[in-house]
C-alpha cells in the first residue's frame, strides 16, 4: 500500500502547484476485521474507531483535494460462515452502485462511522 501511495500520489500529479488529476475524485477504503465492531472505539480493545484508525488517508485525500468517504468494513471476518460473507458481499456491491449512481455521496455519508452502517437510507 505504502508503495502504491508513493508512486501514485506524485507531487505535480496528485498534489502541488500543478497536481490537481485527482482533485474532485472520491476515495474509499473497503476493510475486513478479525475483531468485532465493538473492538474499534473508545473502550474498545483497540481504542481508535476504524475512522480514526484511517485518519492519515483522510488528510491525503485532502491533499490530493479528493472526497474520502468513511470506510466499508466488514468486521469479525474470523467468525463469519459463508451466508454471512456472501451478504457482506452483497452489501459491497450494493454500496459500489450507491456511489456509481449518486445514491452515496460525501455529503450525506460525513457523519456515518461506515459506509454499510445503514444502507436503507440510502434507499439500497
Amino acid at each position: 500500500m505504502k508503495e502504491w501511495l508513493d508512486l501514485v500520489l506524485e507531487h505535480g500529479f496528485a498534489y502541488g502547484h500543478e497536481g490537481h488529476r485527482l482533485q474532485g475524485k472520491t476515495l474509499v477504503s473497503a476493510l475486513t476485521t478479525g475483531g468485532p465492531e465493538h473492538a474499534y472505539g473508545r473502550e474498545g480493545r483497540n481504542h481508535f474507531t476504524m475512522r480514526e484508525l484511517l485518519a492519515p488517508f483522510d488528510q491525503t485525500a485532502r491533499l490530493c483535494g479528493m472526497h474520502w468517504l468513511p470506510p466499508f468494513v466488514v468486521h469479525g471476518t474470523i467468525h463469519l460462515g459463508a451466508a454471512a460473507i456472501e451478504h457482506a458481499a452483497a452489501e459491497y456491491a450494493r454500496v459500489l452502485a450507491g456511489l456509481r449512481d449518486g445514491q452515496i455521496t460525501p455529503a450525506n455519508t460525513a457523519a456515518l462511522p461506515r459506509l454499510n452502517h445503514d444502507l436503507g437510507a440510502f434507499g439500497l
